[in-house]
């Protein structure tokens, strides 16, 4: 029987097997994953978020949070050096990935095969080399970009945070582990931003995810990059903005001091910089951005990021009652007073401090999860995790 690709696929606990897996040797065909993506984006109430394919275990998606194996076979390393090639339409991506360079990518599926005006699925893709037994195989990761780009308040965005989002210039940081929703939520500030205000923004992706072009009455103007295809580095693209005339500037990777240094100088000369970072709380903010700094440097780096700071975020994503997932968020809206507190406090003593300020002038992540709770929004067992964890 045929598949009906626009249905959702229900089921109760353990997501069903790839129905189409294909015979040995049919991972190398781009049809296959295409196939995979059109399935494994209907499973539940919101679809997989991400794919993982590699040489050592069977496919797996990840529904709700949680890993589940969807087929019997295991890809050899072959077929996913041919099918690496084949999505990156680059003969050289699963050499570069096997010789110890990860590959970033975009790809791009049509809802229903035969019928182009169904919509695309769009992804993106992440991959590098992996043990395959005696071989170095290769690891594909696709990650779902949703179809619209959500509004902030859909995404759980507290009503008296919103106003503070878009300030004239300085830095909006939101942290978060991988896979906690953080490009999503900078997609919906970027959203409401064209829809509020005719200035000039750009963005440093890689790689492009959202489409920010055609946003539904939009002003002002958009540039998007991407990393290297369009601008070799996150360094240089933070660098031609400050030329540019631009007004806002989300860079979608601060992973390195290059590219903090440079994005805090935008900062400093009146850019509104929208930034993501990998931390675990709204108070390890600094550290994180410091500590690629020596003793020497820290203390000037920590005195010109906290200057240019306005908003701090730090989200995580938690099961919603009733399925899917929730983000909550503890955050912190700095004012000049706080700024000069912090910029007065040693650095071995901001992350406490910025501790008490949370709890005392913002929003913590258990008094987020408390309203949430009330709302009927996460159960018993999701408010107990959280309370155990702040009480460690």
């Amino acid at each position: 029987m045929a598949e009906i690709e626009d249905e959702p696929i229900v089921f109760d606990e353990v997501p069903p097997l790839f129905p189409d897996e294909p015979l040995p040797g049919g991972w190398a065909q781009i049809e296959a994953v295409q196939k995979l993506v059109r399935w494994a984006g209907r499973l539940g109430k919101s679809g997989a978020s991400d794919i993982k394919i590699n040489s050592s275990t069977p496919v797996s998606v990840r529904v709700d949070g949680e890993y589940y194996p969807v087929t019997r076979n295991i890809p050899s390393p072959m077929e996913l050096s041919l099918l690496l090639d084949a999505v990156t339409q680059d003969r050289s991506s699963s050499a570069v990935a096997r010789g110890g360079q990860p590959v970033d990518f975009s790809f791009e599926v049509q809802k229903t095969h035969h019928d182009r005006r169904s919509g695309k699925w769009r992804l993106r893709g992440n991959a590098t080399g992996v043990k395959a037994g005696l071989e170095t195989g290769v690891s594909i990761t696709f990650r779902f970009i949703p179809d619209v780009i959500p509004e902030l308040e859909d995404l759980g965005f507290d009503p008296q945070l919103i106003p503070y989002l878009f300030p004239p210039h300085g830095l909006i940081s939101i942290a978060g582990v991988m896979g906690s929703g953080k490009t999503t939520s900078l997609a919906a500030m970027v959203k409401r931003y064209r829809q509020t205000y005719r200035r000039a923004l750009m963005t440093i992706e890689k790689p492009i995810e959202f489409d920010y072009e055609n946003i539904p009455n939009a002003m002002g103007t958009i540039e998007q990059l991407e990393v290297p295809r369009m601008v070799s580095s996150f360094q240089l693209g933070i660098e031609s903005s400050t030329r540019k005339a631009v007004d806002a500037l989300l860079v979608g990777e601060t992973n390195n001091r290059a590219t903090m240094e440079s994005m805090i100088h935008a900062a400093e000369i009146g850019i509104a910089v929208y930034h993501t970072i990998h931390t675990e709380s709204v108070a390890a903010i600094p550290g994180r951005i410091i500590h690629n700094f020596s003793e020497v440097e820290a203390p000037g780096i920590a005195v010109s990021f906290l200057s240019a700071a306005r908003v701090l975020i730090q989200q995580r994503l938690y099961p919603r009652a009733g399925g899917g997932r929730i983000a909550l968020r503890e955050w912190l809206v700095l004012d000049d007073m706080h700024r000069q507190r912090l910029v007065d406090v040693p650095v071995h003593q901001l992350y406490s401090e910025l501790d008490t300020m949370v709890k005392k002038d913002g929003r913590t992540l258990l008094e987020d999860a408390s309203i949430a709770h009330r709302e009927g929004l996460i159960d018993d067992r999701v408010l107990h995790i959280i309370e155990a964890e702040k009480s460690r």
